[in-house]
């Protein structure tokens, strides 16, 4: 006993400081998740029939299955459904047009446009995982833009093959119009195009499990980095701020610290022997965003590119990251607009904690923030047919 008491000053001064430096972080997320708790109740509300005369059986309700697959775009949302659903502790409302798109409620949507038309299609993120309607970028954008119809046709874990088979089918075998289809590209598109493939009759299948999964794919860096990130960045305010700050000093600085094996959102730091795979993942994407843009020009729609930048990049921040630079490239050979959000999430590095989920997707202030700037990136002449 008197061994420990007689410990020198700085252990009792250490001591002390992480105890309550542990505690701030312990009573700061007790408060957050309360509030978000709060912010998430969903009141319920009735679910009233869609406009419109058209029964949940009708056969001409182009979303998924009960179990939500699909027979051409393979995946996808139930139609004319309302649903709760629950994204790691964020509970929120999903309805359901007769498209099998997200909407802001249960509705019946013709395949005529009534209005300037336009689709937004993505993965987990444009779907808008863990937010209601109102809180996504479909959402805010519909609301800013009063005189534009404004689709999500976004479902998670999609990527190029499956976007073009489900445009395809949609506005190809069953006439849906649009003006405009603004389609988000991230670096999870790369890993998720090698999980399915395109078959002859452009449909698209479920071939192979996302090569991230592959065991003995990390090294002692990533652990090294996870054992940071969940037991002293999570846990500790002063102390995990300090530790992340070096942390990613020395991912942009150390070459040898750097991500040496591959994993999902990190291939354009990756060097290694899955290069071949990564790079059959870029051309598939490619390939199809090329047959895409065909197609929407036979159907006289305009296609917009948006690229976003993932937690790696945020680490990064490098303004020529090749997430960014092959699409600009493509985008450049192919007359198609990219818009980049790269310098807007890079401009809020330092806050980009607070505009993401714990899961890296966007929260109601990233949405926030990327409607801003697409509103103001986006030409007017896209948009409007005739620009006000």
């Amino acid at each position: 006993m008197k061994r420990f008491l007689s410990l020198p000053r700085w252990f009792w001064f250490l001591s002390l400081f992480l105890a309550l430096d542990f505690l701030s972080r312990q009573v700061y997320l007790k408060i957050k998740d309360t509030r978000t708790s709060k912010e998430n109740q969903i009141v319920a509300e009735p679910v009233r029939p869609p406009e419109g005369k058209i029964s949940p059986e009708d056969p001409q309700l182009l979303g998924a299955a009960e179990d939500g697959t699909h027979p051409f775009y393979h995946h996808g949302l139930r139609a004319l459904r309302r649903t709760e659903g629950n994204w790691r502790g964020r509970t929120y409302a999903e309805f359901t047009n007769r498209l099998g798109f997200r909407d802001r409620k249960i509705r019946n949507v013709s395949l005529k446009k009534q209005h300037r038309r336009i689709i937004l299609i993505g993965d987990s993120n444009i779907y808008g995982v863990g937010l209601d309607w109102e809180q996504t970028l479909a959402g805010l954008l519909e609301k800013r833009f009063s005189g534009l119809e404004i689709l999500n046709a976004a479902v998670p874990s999609y990527c190029p093959t499956s976007e073009e088979s489900k445009l395809r089918y949609l506005m190809g075998q069953h006439g849906l119009e649009a003006d405009v289809v603004i389609l988000f590209l991230d670096v999870a598109d790369v890993d998720d195009e090698l999980s399915y493939g395109r078959q002859a009759d452009g449909s698209t299948e479920f071939r192979a499990g996302q090569f991230s999964e592959l065991p003995g794919n990390k090294s002692w860096a990533d652990h090294l980095e996870k054992f940071l990130q969940e037991r002293i960045e999570k846990n500790l305010t002063l102390t995990g701020a300090f530790v992340r700050n070096v942390r990613q000093w020395v991912r942009r600085h150390v070459p040898w610290f750097g991500v040496m094996v591959y994993e999902k959102g990190r291939w354009p730091e990756y060097d290694g022997p899955l290069n071949s795979l990564i790079d059959e993942g870029i051309l598939r994407a490619a390939s199809s965003l090329t047959r895409l843009n065909e197609f929407l020009k036979s159907r006289n729609t305009s296609l917009i590119l948006v690229v976003s930048p993932g937690s790696s990049q945020m680490d990064s921040l490098d303004p020529k990251s090749r997430a960014l630079t092959i699409w600009e490239a493509w985008g450049q050979a192919n007359d198609v607009p990219v818009l980049s959000l790269f310098p807007i999430f890079y401009e809020h590095a330092m806050e980009y904690p607070s505009l993401v989920q714990g899961s890296g997707h966007w929260n109601e202030k990233g949405h926030a923030l990327v409607a801003d700037e697409l509103s103001k990136q986006i030409p007017s002449k896209l948009l409007w047919a005739n620009p006000p």
